[in-house]
């Protein structure tokens, strides 16, 4: 008879942690939402569409991720779009100014043209080299 008794409260068990799981699962779908809700005025479905419309991309690198963050206007609040983690940080570090994100493009620029030109220069320096 404990035997059975035993059997009969590991199932017990089994679909108590199962209920517990899928509570657990349920709260954190509420609480996402009413976080998402709170910062940035954004119901779940909203987010989801958001997604959905940048096919699972970040807006600025286009690269396929599992996890997109909100970005958005730290002045105004507004949402912009979803970046993966490392535009995200780039735009913040950068304090959301476009006038600075516009220098460092011009400098990465200025270096890939340079880059350009020292290869072409070493390629005709070369060019009799082997023969």
């Amino acid at each position: 008879m404990k035997s059975r008794s035993k059997a009969l409260n590991a199932r017990r068990r089994k679909l108590l942690r199962k209920e517990q799981l899928q509570n657990r699962s349920k709260k954190r779908l509420i609480l996402r939402e009413a976080y998402l809700i709170d910062k940035y005025g954004l119901s779940l479905k909203d987010r989801q569409t958001m997604e959905s419309k940048q096919n699972g991309c970040c807006a600025i690198c286009q690269k396929a991720t599992t996890v997109l963050y909100v970005d958005h206007c730290h002045v105004s609040g507004a949402v912009r779009g979803l970046l993966c983690n490392s535009c995200n940080s780039s735009i913040g570090l950068l304090n959301d100014d476009i006038a600075i994100v516009r220098r460092a493009v011009t400098y990465l620029e200025i270096y890939e043209s340079v880059q350009s030109a020292a290869a072409a220069k070493l390629e005709s320096e070369l060019e009799g080299f082997c023969k």
